[in-house]
């Protein structure tokens, strides 16, 4: 089991009691493998066993010379079987102990923390038993990753030089791993790193280990780095830098300045954001290079969220202002386009839009069988695009404003994206399109004062509706559309909505009225369908209908065959 568990070589530390019972007899053992980089402690008790891994847990037999210890004692055991590595590791640090107090009863165990000043999450709790002197050890939890390495992980930058375009022209990887005298190190960039636990990357090079990225340092401090005949001084410039670009915006970043005082022109800087790796790059001879995009742990930045959600039975309800009556937009269905998984998205299915989303945040409209981009939420704020329909006389360009605050009748929304298409040959051509996260079109202007507001949503079966007393923004009995294709042979689709869970019953009849076929299933609120085959159904008009509650609903449908 603990070669499973380690790659490098391990040692079993000790084998002992871990607790006693008040006759001085053991209840349960340990045993504990451990490296520098974790432990695993088998627990051993009557009847059962158990099995943990942890961050290198530090453990080391303690020395005592009589059958109590005291305080005294306890601090010392600390500091030289944990703290000592603590504070090598993570130069400031405060220490709080619990000695037991003034209760006049026995100890049974000292509690001694080291906390580090400068990763609020780094810390490690020792406790001491007084009666055995056994040592426990908890790291509470590992200091943040500012270089992650993981195998599939990728960034991409792009220049800030003036007159350079906003497309990536650098890109980074971890591509692959490999095992090096024990340890393993993940290649990135061409060369090979790990990170331990501690807050430090450490680069392989000509069969040595060098530290690269020292994390644990204050700000103004420095270290010494030896590549290959280069004597860096590498010195931490800041801890809480803001950096914001293309990927997003990032705080509390760390920052550190590579300078090679014999050379005139080799001085870098670095800049990382917690879990996110370099978001920023100053290289010799003024080149800056800033984070375009990364995909970090299964995570894509910059993080747009889901700002339209193309999922069928999603709806919209809006109200065109002065006019009561709703207008409502759906997914009508879904369909794979060379590899796109597409969704009709409009009104009825005759004049619905044919959109897709990509991995980047970007949305397509097809047009004359050829996607048009048509939202693009990968722009920066307050920059522009073109968006070129199937007609050649219109040229949009699109100005993109980001982070909008906006009130509607569904609460205050915010990080709100605004799209304003402008036709600079037509006076009334201007549309303004406003996207709430994870919701859609919250607001539609066209040039000829005709606006729409967001009345109320069904996304993913959730309704997301105000809290006012206009009860007509969701249906209150079922709706059931007209079946596609119509006629058919050998399939259709029925969609219908219910507005409240509950059961639901389908049934088929033929123009004399028998019933030829029915079931059953229980709904949840919103939009569903189902496939119909014409197996065992002869050419002719049918009439089929939906029942939830006391609400029923009918149509006619039509096999071909």
């Amino acid at each position: 089991m603990a070669q499973k568990n380690f790659n490098a070589p391990f040692d079993l530390v000790v084998l002992q009691t871990d607790t006693i019972d008040h006759c001085g007899k053991s209840e349960y053992w340990k045993a504990i493998f451990q490296n520098e980089e974790k432990s695993l402690i088998i627990y051993f008790q009557k009847g059962h066993t158990s099995v943990a891994v942890q961050p290198c847990c530090l453990t080391g037999p303690a020395s005592i010379r009589s059958g109590w210890i005291d305080s005294d004692s306890a601090l010392a055991i600390a500091e030289k079987n944990g703290g000592e590595k603590f504070r090598v590791h993570f130069p400031h640090f405060s220490i709080s102990a619990d000695l037991g107090g003034d209760s006049g009863l026995p100890v049974i165990e000292w509690i001694i923390t080291y906390q580090s000043l400068l990763f609020s999450a780094a810390r490690l709790t020792i406790s001491v038993k007084a009666y055995t002197g056994d040592i426990y050890y908890k790291w509470d939890p590992k200091p943040v990753c500012y270089f992650p390495l993981r195998v599939g992980d990728q960034w991409s930058y792009y220049s800030t030089e003036t007159g350079s375009s906003r497309e990536p022209i650098e890109f980074n990887a971890v591509s692959d791993s490999v095992l090096i005298q024990g340890r393993t190190y993940f290649r990135y960039n061409g060369n090979y790193f790990r990170s331990d636990s501690f807050g430090h990357v450490y680069k392989y090079y000509e069969n040595r280990e060098i530290l690269w990225f020292d994390f644990t340092k204050a700000e103004g401090e420095s270290y010494e780095v030896n590549y290959g005949g280069y004597h860096y001084k590498v010195t931490m410039t800041s801890r809480h830098a803001t950096v914001q670009n293309w990927a997003g915006k990032f705080t509390d970043c760390l920052s550190l300045y590579f300078d090679d005082p014999t050379l005139f022109d080799d001085q870098f800087e670095y800049v990382f954001a917690e879990n996110m790796g370099i978001v920023q790059q100053n290289l010799a001879h003024a080149i800056w290079l800033e984070l375009y995009e990364a995909t970090i742990h299964g995570t894509h930045y910059p993080d747009l969220k889901n700002y339209f959600p193309l999922e069928f039975g999603n709806y919209w309800l809006y109200r065109e202002e002065g006019i009561d009556a709703l207008i409502r937009v759906r997914i009508l269905d879904t369909l794979t386009v060379d590899g796109n998984v597409c969704a009709y998205y409009g009104s009825n299915k005759g004049t619905a839009d044919l959109i897709f989303a990509d991995d980047l945040g970007r949305v397509w409209q097809y047009q004359n069988n050829k996607p048009v981009l048509w939202f693009d939420f990968t722009t920066a704020d307050a920059d522009s695009y073109f968006y070129r329909p199937d007609s050649t006389s219109l040229n949009y360009t699109v100005k993109v404003h980001k982070h909008k605050t906006i009130t509607t009748k569904c609460g205050i929304l915010k990080e709100c994206v605004t799209f304003i298409f402008n036709d600079p040959h037509a006076v009334d051509e201007e549309m303004v399109y406003t996207f709430a996260p994870n919701l859609g079109i919250v607001e539609i202007w066209n040039g000829i004062g005709i606006h729409h507001v967001l009345e109320s949503a069904g996304i993913r079966g959730k309704m997301i509706t105000s809290l006012s007393s206009n009860k007509t923004a969701f249906p209150q009995k079922v709706i059931l559309e007209q079946n596609y294709p119509n006629p058919f042979n050998p399939s259709t689709t029925i969609v219908y909505e219910v507005a409240t869970a509950g059961e639901v019953e389908f049934n088929l009849y033929n123009m004399l009225g028998q019933r030829i076929r029915t079931f059953k299933v229980f709904n949840t609120p919103g939009v569903h369908r189902f496939d119909l085959s014409a197996n065992n159904l002869t050419s002719g008009v049918y009439l089929y209908e939906i029942k939830s509650g006391q609400y029923i609903e009918r149509k006619k449908l039509i096999v071909q065959k």
